[in-house]
């Protein structure tokens, strides 16, 4: 509760500092590579505010989703897989700043660095280990489906990245985004997600 209590301060500050002109909107969609996961798919809206020709901040929501965490385990030299976890999604609310570093030609590259909170639905099951009574060697390893549980976390996430924007007129610019965010599960537990993203801004 403390955590989403701080992020609505967070993104309250946000909304008196844009209370002004120079606003754009960005819609958005790509995939994701989480590590241990399979490939799954991200949808995104943005709001972002120009505060000089260098510098901008933004804040953006969306619906990340994707399916089963998959899981290696190593015995006697024989590889093993199953999964722990499927069905995800995640649902991101984040604030962040843009800085200008290069123009190619009719292009501006942007470096980005934000901060957030992230909502994550999914399912967790446990693992079964079958091991050979004599030698006690693990002969097959399987995901439990009567193990089934519905979780529902919220932790808090950091991220950067790189944008590419390209004008289309003076209302509309094409963006491509490549982007790494850290989810701050604990101290000893973080998961890294890689976001490769493509949309439109548009001026409000």
């Amino acid at each position: 509760m403390k955590s989403i209590i701080s992020f609505i301060a967070l993104v309250i500050l946000f909304s008196n500092i844009t209370a002004q002109s120079n606003d754009r909107i960005k819609v958005s969609c790509g995939i994701m590579v989480p590590s241990s996961e399979i490939k799954g798919f991200t949808t995104n809206i943005e709001f972002e505010h120009t505060l000089s020709e260098r510098f901008k901040i933004y804040a953006y929501t969306g619906l990340y989703t994707w399916d089963k965490n998959q899981l290696v385990f190593e015995d006697k030299s024989k590889y093993y897989s199953c999964y722990n976890e499927d069905e995800h999604k995640l649902f991101p609310l984040y604030i962040g700043s843009k800085m200008l570093i290069s123009n190619i030609k009719t292009f501006n590259i942007f470096a980005n660095l934000e901060l957030g909170y992230n909502f994550i639905n999914y399912n967790s099951y446990e693992i079964m280990i079958i091991k050979n009574e004599p030698d006690q060697y693990v002969s097959s390893l399987y995901t439990d489906g009567s193990t089934r549980k519905e979780m529902h976390d919220g932790f808090w996430g950091i991220g950067f990245g790189l944008n590419l924007v390209q004008s289309i007129t003076d209302d509309v610019s094409l963006a491509l985004e490549v982007k790494r965010n850290s989810i701050l599960k604990s101290s000893k537990n973080i998961t890294t997600h890689y976001y490769y993203n493509a949309g439109l801004f548009i001026s409000i």
